[in-house]
């Protein structure tokens, strides 16, 4: 099956792809009626045919078919992707939880307000001190990195103390990648005045993408 389409569109959607190519953390769901709609709106029109022998094969045409099969694939891997995952490393070795595994651990909600989003939220997450325990870690020192490599050190203690959650849902939805998730370290900052401030601000990493203990 081949694509006939105008050259723009072609270049178009190829940039499309590629915006998307460096999001596929996001919501697969949702990517795949972003591409829908994309699709839709460049009124591609979808053609089964075989070059006949009184139509040849043209350069443009042998193009676009390579472009299409190329799209094709990126769209298959972006079927094929796992859900968002997680890394918690220790001495005891490294396990990794994706969103599936990190539900059946039981979310906790905290509603609460933090300088970064509007009014009070509500974030369900897994207990910090059950993730932990999940995945054998002992520690007295927590260090949380984000997708960007960005790395906080969080005293273990923190995390009994406090009552802190690695967020997977905001609002009952869960976060895409370009919007604070796919997980987010949220302490219960207006149960107590003293998480309202640094360093415990700081302490909330967003985009989280490994866990690692000492």
């Amino acid at each position: 099956m081949l694509c006939h389409w105008h050259a723009a569109q072609t270049r178009a959607l190829w940039a499309y792809a590629s915006v998307e190519m460096r999001c596929r953390q996001s919501s697969t769901i949702k990517l795949i009626f972003k591409i829908i709609k994309k699709l839709t709106a460049l009124k591609i029109s979808w053609r089964t045919f075989t070059a006949p022998k009184d139509r040849p094969m043209t350069l443009a045409r042998f193009v676009t078919s390579i472009a299409v099969a190329a799209f094709a694939a990126f769209a298959a891997s972006v079927l094929a992707q796992d859900v968002p995952a997680v890394t918690v490393t220790s001495a005891s070795g490294s396990v990794t939880f994706d969103r599936t595994e990190l539900e059946a651990m039981g979310l906790v909600s905290v509603k609460t307000k933090t300088p970064w989003n509007e009014g009070v939220v509500d974030f369900e997450g897994v207990p910090m001190t059950l993730l932990l325990e999940k995945a054998g870690a002992v520690g007295d020192t927590t260090t949380v990195i984000a997708l960007n490599d960005y790395s906080v050190d969080i005293p273990t203690a923190d995390f009994a103390e406090f009552g802190t959650i690695l967020a997977v849902k905001r609002n009952g939805d869960y976060m895409p990648v370009d919007d604070q998730g796919p997980y987010f370290v949220i302490y219960p900052f207006d149960s107590n005045p003293v998480l309202q401030g640094q360093p415990y601000y700081g302490r909330a990493v967003w985009q989280v993408k490994e866990i690692e203990v000492e």
